[in-house]
């Protein structure tokens, strides 16, 4: 509670008055990441920002926001919380770089969880390991570059939502080499590869997805035998 204070007003306990009883109604509030001064001890005001946009995540409330700055970061788990994270840049300079160890955004824990909004990040080096969608995981995706991700299934995205995204060179170990399990609208997906040794691997989007007025092209699934 203290810090949720410090976050929406910019105040400490101590500067707030009881008188007999004390009513407090919180609106949405904006949690800042990135820039000069950041540390994930701060409160994530605007000249008090976090560090790494887990940190902002962990004191989120249901219909919060995060704004990022641009930078590039470690990898996130939101669990399906009702939040908005955005870049105050865009995807060409604020990226998730999950450096080949694990997923880049782990946006729920099961199928059809889309709560959680990201919007404008490039997802990259993220592996699924034995699981679905090395660059996210559920969710709903924005203006966000899924590249050079991998895995089994849905190399760059499953069990997600994704909204004027570009999809590109990712890998799945057999199928979906771009998405998996996906609802994809006015998305491009360009050069994802699918190593299914068996019909249909599927090298742009594997089965159950969705698309709606996208691009595809370059897409392979050089093992299978159509």
């Amino acid at each position: 509670l203290l810090e949720r204070i410090a976050i929406m007003t910019g105040d400490t306990w101590t500067n707030v008055v009881e008188n007999g009883e004390l009513e407090a109604i919180f609106v949405p509030a904006t949690i800042w990441v990135g820039g000069p001064g950041a540390l994930d001890s701060n409160p994530g005001t605007t000249n008090a920002p976090k560090a790494t946009i887990q940190a902002a995540i962990d004191v989120t409330w249901e219909g919060d926001e995060v704004a990022v700055r641009p930078g590039t970061y470690r990898p996130i788990t939101t669990r399906n919380r009702s939040i908005h994270i955005r870049s105050t840049g865009g995807a060409a300079v604020t990226s998730i770089d999950a450096a080949n160890q694990t997923r880049c955004a782990q946006l729920a824990n099961l199928i059809n969880q889309t709560n959680t909004i990201l919007t404008g990040f490039t997802l990259t080096r993220g592996t699924g390991g034995s699981n679905y969608g090395g660059g996210a995981f559920g969710g709903t995706l924005n203006d966000c570059v899924l590249v050079y991700n991998q895995a089994p299934l849905g190399g760059g995205a499953a069990n997600a939502v994704l909204n004027g995204c570009m999809v590109k060179s990712n890998v799945a170990g057999a199928h979906g080499g771009g998405v998996t399990e996906c609802t994809l609208n006015n998305c491009i997906l360009q050069g994802n590869t699918a190593n299914s040794t068996l019909n249909g691997g599927g090298g742009g989007v594997a089965s159950s997805s969705t698309l709606n007025n996208c691009v595809l092209f370059g897409n392979r699934a050089p093992n299978s035998s159509r």
